[in-house]
């Protein structure tokens, strides 16, 4: 045998890619790679689809964010309008009974005061009616005449129906006389010394004063006591 044949070299032979297509390792990978590229495009489109979704619902979102507050600033401009019409009728309200109160005190006082100016007059009469008395001397009644008498009798009981009446409505006499003067019921008329009487001692009556429902309607007309210090 000759040294060729003896000594022959040996070539690496590399599998061809048909046996290689052709073995069950290799048909599971494959199977595995076209597998996991349809997820990855299922999970592509999923992902697609719920950004899409996501974005709608944040649109709705934000219009029902933008109707709610529409709907709220309504309600606080109603609520504004609702707080300035309250304030408006409380105000109303409190005037109508301001107005109310004020009608019932001048109602009242038409009641007790309505007669003033009329009372007023009328004792102009009863001061003439209590001169006439207070002017009668004392000679008159010592002459026994019946006339007279009769005459003096119907005037003392004239005045004393007329202070009745007086007493009835309100009016009330007012005769200071050893008082203290009082501005808001007296006028004074002069003053003088006075032995034995304090200063500001109504010493002297001239004219009577009355209230009305102890209102002043004519201050008494006085004297006024006023010593040297």
């Amino acid at each position: 045998m000759s040294s060729e044949q003896t000594q022959r070299p040996i070539e690496d032979k590399a599998p061809s890619p048909k046996a290689e297509a052709s073995s069950p390792e290799a048909e599971t990978k494959l199977q595995e790679n076209i597998t996991k590229l349809e997820a990855e495009k299922k999970e592509t489109m999923v992902s697609g689809t719920s950004r899409r979704l996501l974005n709608d619902a944040m649109s709705n979102i934000s219009r029902k964010n933008q109707s709610v507050k529409t709907w709220i600033s309504k309600k606080l401009r109603l609520s504004g309008d609702e707080v300035l019409n309250r304030d408006k009728y409380l105000r109303a309200l409190a005037e109508t009974e301001n107005v109310r109160n004020r009608l019932t005190r001048q109602i009242a006082d038409a009641k007790q005061f309505g007669i003033q100016s009329f009372v007023k007059d009328l004792l102009e009469v009863s001061d003439i009616l209590t001169k006439a008395m207070e002017s009668t001397p004392q000679e008159a009644f010592d002459q026994k005449n019946p006339h007279f008498d009769n005459l003096f009798e119907g005037l003392r009981l004239t005045e004393a129906q007329m202070t009745k009446v007086f007493k009835k409505h309100g009016l009330e006499k007012m005769d200071p006389m050893g008082e203290k003067f009082d501005p808001n019921q007296h006028e004074a008329l002069f003053e003088a010394p006075a032995e034995g009487k304090e200063t500001g001692t109504v010493m002297s009556v001239t004219q009577t004063g009355y209230k009305l429902n102890n209102r002043v309607i004519r201050p008494a007309r006085v004297g006024v006591v006023r010593n040297a210090s």
